[in-house]
């Protein structure tokens, strides 16, 4: 998994793990299977409960949307490299 918040890019677990325990917010698509899997990664990774309460859930393709219409400053794309 990559993310990338801003310039930096992030591949190790241990990045990952810290760039989404330290967001204030986490907006992810509630809605099919991509939340439940967001979900499910995030608990594999072994993050803490705050990290949960601080998750909103929006229908499908809102995330996105309000990206783009700047309702978030500070964005993180998170994306899956397979070899």
């Amino acid at each position: 998994m990559i993310a990338q918040a801003g310039l930096k890019t992030c591949t190790s677990r241990e990045e990952i793990v810290e760039l989404l325990a330290n967001a204030k917010l986490v907006a992810y698509t509630g809605e099919g299977t991509s939340g439940k899997t967001f979900l499910a990664v995030a608990e594999q990774l072994g993050l803490p409960p705050q990290f949960f309460a601080r998750t909103t859930p929006m229908p499908a393709g809102q995330p996105v949307k309000a990206v783009a219409a700047s309702e978030f400053r500070d964005t993180v794309k998170l994306g899956a490299v397979y070899d």
